[in-house]
């Protein structure tokens, strides 16, 4: 069973925070970082050179199946649609 270390909050709409995707022959993902300066929402961040080795403040979010991968889209389907309320 996966365990993480330690509760961890991300706030996004900011301008503070970079995501971008990625994709390699086992899988796809996205990674997560803070911006070394304010940017536009919406920006899309620079391509990880390798999405198997994360730098220290980066998360990746790495999906072996379509699946797995449909059970965040629909949480963050169901967060959106309670920022349109």
């Amino acid at each position: 069973m996966a365990r993480l270390p330690n509760p961890l909050q991300i706030n996004f709409g900011h301008g503070d925070i970079l995501v971008s995707s990625f994709r390699d022959n086992e899988g796809a993902g996205i990674v997560i970082w803070p911006a070394t300066k304010r940017h536009n929402i919406g920006d899309e961040g620079p391509q990880p050179n390798n999405p198997h080795n994360p730098k220290k403040g980066e998360i990746y979010l790495y999906f072996t199946n379509k699946e797995s991968l449909q059970v965040v889209r629909e949480a963050l389907d169901e967060a959106e649609s309670f920022l349109k309320s």
